[in-house]
């Protein structure tokens, strides 16, 4: 809640200023800091108004929190064109948010402003609106590169909503909209996830397809790494401590630094990558600097492709995840490995199928606990005495 305080006038002017506490600011809803607002002007009677204007503001503030009511917003009305330049220049500065999350913040606000078009005030956003907007999504989807469109899946809906309504939280912290437009939209019912990870037989017709040795050793090093394609194309050779026998990725997706304790084997595909280009900087090059990621992906979805598999960098790590649980290991190990900061985001990795299923229920002892003998139990009637 802000309080007002006047300065004394000097050489008849006049300074209007008050406390604005955060999320309470119109002129800097985005001001994380308690900070001082003023406002000036020579007049002595708009000075007047001015300050008469904020006491009864202020006064219905007072009044509302002590009734219990909820506060009066005042937003200011903006468009989603301008919207979008003022959250990505606030977080471009910032750095609060990764690069990652930005560019799939942005590449979800143009397909709403795609829709609703770029003059649209947020605040026009209606439940019926977005009702409509998800119908569209749902159908007719989005423009692909090549001019058709695609339906969004109900997993891809859930994760566009997510970003929108995060964005909409934004929005209304900095008193653009007086309720998040996103939050009463609901993701629907999502139907279970096909298994993403392959087989081995699979894994094997690959690398028997693959032609060049340097991309088989980079589908064996995510595979035995489980790492991601941006944690491989920043892989350096100092990230790789021989005598301490671990890898260090030193920024995950989440920011973080993971460790990777390295086997023989894998230590053996990292000599021969690097003998590769021995000049080289980093451990998977092909000219010396790093790879991009879409050019990883794009090398092993055409491999793929020849060998009749559906397989990306994703792919395999969802293949090494569910082999390492299949194999014995703990969940907590598996998500250091995996780099997850959730164990759900873990669990979403996994995909047993019944082979797997019968598999670990024959690990449990139930034949030799099916031969224990049962007790024998001897039963004493109690003579119970008649009270005369």
């Amino acid at each position: 809640m802000s309080s007002l305080f006047r300065r004394p006038p000097k050489k008849g002017s006049f300074y209007l200023s008050w406390l604005c506490v955060p999320g309470h600011c119109e002129r800097h809803p985005e001001s994380p800091r308690t900070h001082c607002v003023s406002l000036y002007t020579a007049n002595a009677d708009h000075a007047e108004q001015l300050q008469d204007e904020k006491d009864k503001q202020l006064n219905e503030q007072r009044a509302r929190l002590v009734l219990g009511l909820p506060s009066r917003t005042i937003c200011q009305p903006i468009t989603l064109d301008a919207f979008q330049i003022r959250y990505f220049d606030y977080y471009e500065k910032s750095r609060d948010k990764s690069a990652a999350t930005l560019y799939a913040e942005r590449s979800h606000l143009n397909m709403l402003i795609e829709f609703f078009g770029a003059t649209a005030p947020l605040s026009s956003l209606t439940d019926d609106r977005l009702r409509s907007y998800k119908l569209h999504r749902l159908t007719r989807g989005h423009r692909m590169p090549d001019g058709s469109r695609r339906p969004l899946s109900p997993y891809s809906w859930k994760s566009h909503l997510a970003s929108l309504k995060s964005m909409g939280t934004i929005a209304e912290r900095w008193r653009l909209v007086a309720r998040n437009p996103f939050a009463t939209v609901t993701a629907g019912p999502l139907p279970p996830l096909p298994s993403k990870a392959i087989s081995a037989g699979q894994l094997t017709k690959v690398l028997q397809t693959t032609r060049e040795r340097f991309w088989q050793l980079v589908i064996l090093l995510i595979y035995g790494l489980d790492c991601r394609r941006g944690e491989l194309c920043r892989l350096l050779r100092t990230d790789v401590h021989r005598k301490e026998g671990y890898l260090e990725i030193l920024k995950t997706k989440e920011g973080r630094r993971k460790r990777i304790p390295l086997t023989p084997d894998l230590l053996a595909i990292i000599d021969e990558l690097q003998a590769m280009n021995p000049h080289g900087e980093y451990v998977c090059t092909l000219k010396g600097g790093p790879m991009r990621g879409d050019q990883v992906t794009k090398a092993i979805g055409a491999i793929g492709r020849a060998a009749g598999v559906q397989l990306s960098p994703h792919r395999l790590r969802h293949t090494s995840t569910t082999e390492l649980l299949e194999r014995g290991a703990s969940l907590g190990a598996v998500q250091t490995i995996a780099g997850h900061s959730q164990l759900t985001t873990t669990q979403g990795y996994i995909h047993p199928d019944l082979t797997a299923l019968r598999r670990a229920l024959k690990r449990l002892p139930i034949r030799k606990l099916s031969l224990v003998p049962t007790a024998t139990v001897q039963c004493k009637h109690a003579t119970r005495q008649k009270i005369k």
